[in-house]
């Protein structure tokens, strides 16, 4: 009885954690959120949280979302999956996990409710073996798979179709109906990391975040209370009245208007929604599969043009020269190179990176500097009549070995590799702000300078591993980059060397 008791504690808690996440977007003012509602009477099954959003709704699928149901399902026995068969299962006499699911499905369209999402929040994984595996993993909002509503009877899918179909007792009209509102948000981040998470979103809120991050807060008390005592309907102004009540509003806290924040992604990280964050955001994740790139012409063809158009879109609706922005980079570095190269310093843009961690901080210059920043340079000539240069650059870590493999195999042509090492050493916060990735990116655009005074035609081949803070700053000197090829690591795609080529400049749009 005791371990049933704690797993049912932990499950609240990673439920009240979940339902903070959503409550610190709210209190950002940038999610379209209008209200919250938890253990909702509304919606049986699908009733742990839900979001009600504004007039102008969130977009899934190029359809507008004007409400989400959220059930939070948190396994301590991390041993399990789902899967299609786990889904319709039966413990005992209760229902399985799709009947009350479609249960919510029937009495929302019987109140008439338009544009939801039922969603299954879960820290378990879709199960390696099970037919939709690869599917979903394919889909970065957990959507089943157009395949799901297309198959024939005769195919493996269709057949998961039509068991579900009778399992429900429903008819062909209705089971695709019912799976095109079905999320699958699996595979949620640790509870630990989790936590972190959220009150890095509460910190931004403007709340005050506990020391411990490993104790159970008055945060999650809160929750318990609201629901206990039936006041489950949240809104920004009730939330903002508990918070102050409970001393937990930060003394911190800015009451300007916030600094407006663009945001670029090209993956999904964690259980983070960039639109939450953000106050318009361009997303190109249709072309990755996690962080790798489905194929290497999308580069510098749909990336740089898509990003290319959203900016000068940007430029018609924003005064991006006399007011600052924050641009959140969730995306690939040669992407938060190519931001910063459409947006060069002659520009006169005011836009700063921010730059992720437990606690995001915006890297933005002003104007110190410090002897001990800079780089070590290890040089090896090789061919002097190439015009090619290979430039490796250790930031967050030392790639030397992976990027000579690489040129071993891809590159016998160079004239010069130089192995560029920060000299405050090589891990993820060894860059102290922004105006150390400033000092780092002008001195190397110096080192390629003097490189080009001996070869017009340099083409510098460029492999790193850095912050994307630094990669945008690098990408902001624009044409005194000259001829540059970057080269991105390949994070378990089917290349059979660790980096492969991304974008290059200058940029033919």
């Amino acid at each position: 009885m005791g371990s049933q008791t704690s797993a049912l504690l932990k499950g609240f808690d990673y439920q009240f954690l979940f339902t903070w996440y959503q409550i610190a977007a709210m209190l950002q003012g940038r999610s379209h959120i209008l209200k919250i509602e938890i253990e909702s009477k509304d919606c049986k099954s699908v009733d742990d949280v839900v979001i009600y959003y504004d007039d102008e709704g969130i977009e899934d699928k190029g359809k507008s979302v004007y409400r989400d149901f959220y059930q939070v399902k948190y396994h301590v026995d991390k041993s399990n999956s789902y899967c299609c068969e786990y889904l319709i299962q039966k413990k005992t006499s209760q229902k399985s996990l799709l009947e009350k699911f479609f249960d919510a499905f029937e009495k929302i369209e019987k109140d008439g409710v338009s544009g939801y999402r039922l969603i299954l929040v879960s820290n378990w994984e879709w199960d390696s073996n099970d037919i939709l595996y690869k599917k979903l993993r394919e889909d970065k909002e957990g959507a089943l798979p157009e395949e799901f509503f297309t198959s024939s009877d005769k195919t493996k899918i269709g057949k998961i179709i039509e068991k579900w179909q009778s399992h429900l007792n429903t008819d062909r009209e209705g089971i695709i109906r019912f799976a095109k509102s079905l999320r699958l948000d699996l595979n949620h981040f640790g509870r630990k990391h989790f936590e972190e998470l959220v009150y890095n979103r509460i910190e931004n809120a403007g709340l005050i975040v506990p020391d411990d991050c490993n104790k159970i807060s008055n945060y999650t008390q809160i929750i318990s209370n609201l629901i206990q005592t039936g006041l489950c309907t949240i809104t920004p102004e009730s939330i903002k009245s508990i918070c102050e009540t409970h001393g937990l509003i930060s003394k911190q806290t800015v009451t300007n208007i916030p600094t407006p924040i663009i945001g670029i992604r090209s993956y999904m990280r964690f259980a983070e929604r960039i639109e939450d964050d953000c106050t318009t955001h361009k997303c190109v994740a249709r072309f990755f599969n996690g962080r790798h790139i489905l194929d290497n012409v999308f580069w510098n063809r749909e990336i740089v043009g898509e990003i290319s158009d959203y900016f000068d879109q940007l430029r018609k609706k924003i005064d991006l020269r006399n007011v600052t922005h924050n641009i959140l980079l969730e995306c690939n570095g040669s992407i938060a190179f190519l931001c910063g190269y459409l947006l060069p310093k002659v520009s006169s843009t005011l836009v700063n990176p921010v730059q992720k961690g437990y606690k995001s901080v915006c890297w933005e210059p002003t104007s110190l500097r410090d002897d001990e920043w800079g780089w070590v340079v290890n040089k090896n000539d090789n061919d002097n009549n190439s015009n090619n240069v290979v430039i490796a650059i250790s930031i967050t870590h030392d790639i030397h070995n992976a990027v000579t493999d690489y040129i071993r195999k891809k590159m016998s042509h160079y004239k010069t590799y130089l192995h560029l090492i920060n000299k405050s050493g090589t891990n993820p916060s060894c860059i102290e702000n922004g105006d150390h990735a400033t000092v780092l990116a002008d001195q190397l655009i110096s080192i390629i300078s003097s490189l080009r005074s001996d070869t017009s035609d340099l083409v510098s081949h460029v492999f790193f591993a850095a912050p994307n803070g630094f990669m945008f700053y690098l990408g902001r000197n624009g044409i005194a980059l000259g001829k540059m090829q970057l080269y991105e690591y390949d994070f378990g795609g089917d290349s059979d060397s660790s980096y492969s080529p991304s974008i290059h400049v200058p940029i033919i749009i």
